[in-house]
């Protein structure tokens, strides 16, 4: 399944996207929290489990740049 063709395919079913979606809404609130990158690890297992088969070059770029924002919100603080 493909949205606008740029980052890939996102699941190879509507129903694994759709899957997605849900996890996706109920880690928000935890990648805004005091461990995100830890949040963010559980969402990435949770996308897997989802369809496992399936390497979702927009999960990972979604996934990849949320780590780099944490990491360096986390080098930030910590150099402040």
């Amino acid at each position: 399944m493909r949205g606008a063709g740029y980052a890939g395919e996102a699941h190879s079913r509507l129903a694994t996207l759709a899957g997605a979606l849900g996890p996706a809404t109920q880690f928000a609130p935890r990648f805004e929290g005091p461990k995100p990158l830890e949040a963010l690890a559980e969402f990435r297992l949770a996308i897997e489990e989802l369809d496992p088969l399936m390497e979702s070059a927009l999960w990972e770029k979604v996934t990849e740049a949320l780590e780099e924002e944490y990491e360096l919100a986390q080098e930030t603080e910590q150099a402040s």
